[in-house]
């Protein structure tokens, strides 16, 4: 009866398959704490270490390992409506607000091509930065090969290159100079591709 119960749960998140028997027993017995939720975010959604809950017990945050932090576009009210109580309702908005927010940071990131490039490395989340920067690469190779000029790109290129070692040895955040080292690599792997 316990296991038919904890399915159901899983079933309408599926996410919960992540955790123990034990740890989704926990959350389902303290409905009424939706912090407690915060403790296993690790475990159901890769990257994420942690949601941020404001004054109001809205999640307006969430947060990496690396403590990078992105803001929801619009809060999750856990005790609202039929989601009170319900774990696995307000998580499943909870993950369809993640997707929204990245999608539109994503978005707005990709948008953003006027920033100078070593700005515009610092003013987005990290790993919006690197997957972006994957497809604006791709994109010049592209242009270069169709247009014949390659060596002008590999110019460009090293040129950034040059430009983001520099940026690197500025007074960066931690999470700023992970991001820039994924980064370099990612650039000098692409100089011999």
């Amino acid at each position: 009866s316990l296991s038919n119960y904890l399915e159901t749960k899983r079933a309408d998140f599926p996410r919960f398959f992540f955790l123990a028997d034990e740890e989704l027993l926990e959350i389902l017995s303290k409905t009424k704490d939706p912090t407690l939720v915060c403790r296993y975010m690790n475990k159901c959604f890769e990257a994420i270490e942690t949601i941020i809950f404001n004054e109001d017990q809205c999640v307006t945050t969430m947060q990496s390992e690396e403590k990078e932090r992105i803001d929801f576009l619009k809060p999750i009210n856990p005790n609202e409506g039929n989601k009170k109580g319900n774990v696995e309702k307000w998580s499943a908005e909870l993950e369809l607000n993640m997707k929204d927010t990245l999608r539109k940071i994503g978005k707005d990131c990709t948008m953003d091509e006027n920033t100078e490039r070593t700005k515009w490395l610092l003013k987005w989340p990290g790993q919006l930065i690197i997957a972006i920067n994957q497809v604006r690469w791709s994109e010049a190779v592209e242009q270069a090969i169709l247009s014949s000029k390659l060596e002008d790109f590999d110019v460009k290129s090293k040129a950034d290159l040059a430009d983001v070692v520099q940026l690197i040895r500025a007074d960066l955040t931690s999470l700023e100079r992970m991001t820039l080292s994924a980064l370099i690599v990612i650039d000098v792997h692409a100089q011999y591709v």
